[in-house]
């Protein structure tokens, strides 16, 4: 037996400028290519932020200048919040979310870096 698992997000704008470090594709079962890494993050993108899990409120440490966008969206692609131009750190208030998996997406100079929140509240 044999799981395969595949994971779509909606269309980003910035989506066509993520990298992909083609060295670490390898040809396998049926001529199929599998990406098995990603390039580094550049470090005008390191992005922390916690608690994660978190319920509440995140605290979000952005890089030195900012980023261009942030976004938050659910599994299935949907755009659930956003902040354009944002410097320095700030709290993200979790209040009314429901429980689950989620992805913060960074966008800065059109390189984007996405991280997974889960919110337990």
């Amino acid at each position: 037996m044999m799981l395969i698992y595949f994971y779509f997000l909606t269309y980003q704008p910035g989506d066509e400028n993520i990298i992909i470090d083609t060295s670490t594709v390898i040809n396998t079962y049926n001529n199929c290519n599998f990406v098995t890494a990603l390039s580094e993050v550049p470090e005008e993108l390191l992005v922390n932020f916690y608690p994660n899990p978190a319920s509440g409120k995140v605290i979000v440490d952005l890089p030195a200048g900012g980023v261009d966008d942030i976004r938050m969206v659910d599994m299935s692609g949907s755009l659930i919040w956003r902040k354009d131009k944002t410097t320095g750190d700030f709290e993200l208030s979790l209040e009314g979310y429901k429980n689950g998996l989620y992805e913060l997406l960074f966008l800065k100079e059109g390189v984007l870096s996405r991280k997974s929140l889960l919110i337990a509240q």
